[in-house]
């Protein structure tokens, strides 16, 4: 059996990787729209990776710390009544 602390990290690091997963699929995205707009209307666009940074860093501060109540209680949740709720 895993410890509380081991519950909780497991899902702040899930939170953490699906918060990086989502920032960069966002950003190869609106890069890609960016650029197929920028070509479409004879314009261009500059990519800021600071600001891409910025972002993707705050993408997944939200994610981890949106994630700490929902990890805090399942580490609580007794295994048995985890597997009751399926």
């Amino acid at each position: 059996g895993a410890t509380r602390a081991n519950i909780m990290i497991e899902f702040l690091v899930e939170a953490m990787v699906l918060s990086l997963t989502g920032s960069a699929a966002g950003i190869g995205i609106g890069v890609g729209i960016s650029w197929i707009l920028a070509a479409g209307f004879h314009a261009s666009f500059t990519l800021r990776p600071d600001i891409m940074l910025i972002a993707s860093g705050f993408a997944v501060f939200c994610g981890t710390v949106f994630s700490i109540y929902p990890a805090y209680q399942a580490s609580r949740l007794k295994p048995v009544d985890a597997l009751r709720q399926e």
